[in-house]
């Protein structure tokens, strides 16, 4: 009776630690030289102190946020072959290329051309993994520890939105000359 219950526990324990892990917790608390081991030299600026860029193939970046000294968000921006993500990665996001799934919303952009971005979620225990789609290939994804600080994907779409207002302004502007 002793080892079936030391059995269990054991089981426990063990699942405690190493059930839970997802996809977003394999990815995520990863260092600094961790991801230079992986991609390089990172690039950095002091006007985003927390962040890190690594090129990760041509025209491809890998943005991490670090707090405490380990990453808790990934922005993945893809070139226009969607060459870059790790297969893991990559594997997840395919699941948006299906004919049935629907975005958990769209940014629509004012520009000529100019394609929506579909934005998918996949809530993975506390983290989630946010995908961009465009003209049916995933052009980012990000894995963020938590949902509530998940922002890298959110600002990007943001800049491009006020390039979008300001090109329109522009064109309107010249439209009137």
């Amino acid at each position: 009776m002793q080892r079936i219950t030391m059995a269990l526990m054991l089981l426990i324990a063990g699942c405690h630690s190493g059930c839970r892990e997802t996809l977003v917790t394999k990815e995520l608390g990863k260092t600094e030289a961790d991801y230079a081991a992986s991609y390089g030299t990172p690039s950095k600026s002091s006007m985003t102190p927390d962040q890190i860029a690594f090129n990760v193939a041509p025209g491809s970046l890998l943005v991490a946020r670090v707090a405490d000294g380990r990453s808790t968000e990934e922005l993945w921006l893809l070139n226009d072959q969607g060459v870059g993500l790790p297969e893991v990665i990559a594997r997840r996001a395919a699941l948006v290329l299906a004919p049935d799934a629907k975005p958990d919303r769209v940014v629509r952009f004012s520009t000529p051309g100019m394609p929506a971005a579909e934005i998918f979620e996949f809530r993975e225990g506390d983290g989630v993994i946010l995908v961009e789609r465009r003209n049916g290939m995933v052009t980012r994804a990000a894995l963020c520890a938590q949902r509530a600080s998940c922002r890298l994907l959110d600002q990007t779409l943001k800049a491009e939105l006020e390039t979008d207002a300001l090109m329109a302004r522009a064109a309107e502007a010249s439209r009137r000359r």
